[in-house]
């Protein structure tokens, strides 16, 4: 966290690069959430093992983890299809898990559950 904002370094760990990094986030305790936010800014490209941070600004509530943080991020390939990774981490337990999603990569695919952490799901560019 940093200023309220929630700050996650990135790796490219594949063989090519990827586009426009970007993501939304959750945080939860007790069972509910807490807070829902988005990145504003994506990340434009990062080449094979370059390291690089996605920056989750709140939307509602704040995004300081108390049981657990989703978040969902979605980059595109060079040929424009686009990719998803989730990850959760667990306060408790100190303890990241990730998870690759092959495309096509759905709405209902996503572990995020509110409406603005969703936002970046759309095609990118998003539709004015």
């Amino acid at each position: 966290m940093h200023e309220g904002q929630l700050v996650v370094p990135i790796q490219n760990v594949g063989a090519g690069p990827v586009l426009n990094i970007r993501g939304g986030a959750e945080a939860v305790g007790g069972g509910v959430i807490t807070g829902s936010g988005r990145s504003f800014h994506p990340v434009e490209g990062l080449s094979a093992g370059q390291s690089n941070a996605v920056v989750f600004e709140p939307q509602v509530g704040n995004l300081e983890p108390k049981t657990q943080i989703t978040i969902r991020l979605l980059y595109e390939d060079i040929a424009g299809v686009t990719h998803a990774t989730d990850l959760r981490y667990s306060a408790s337990a100190k303890a990241f898990q990730c998870t690759v999603i092959e495309p096509p990569v759905a709405l209902a695919d996503s572990p995020l559950k509110t409406t603005d952490a969703n936002a970046p799901i759309a095609p990118w560019p998003a539709a004015a």
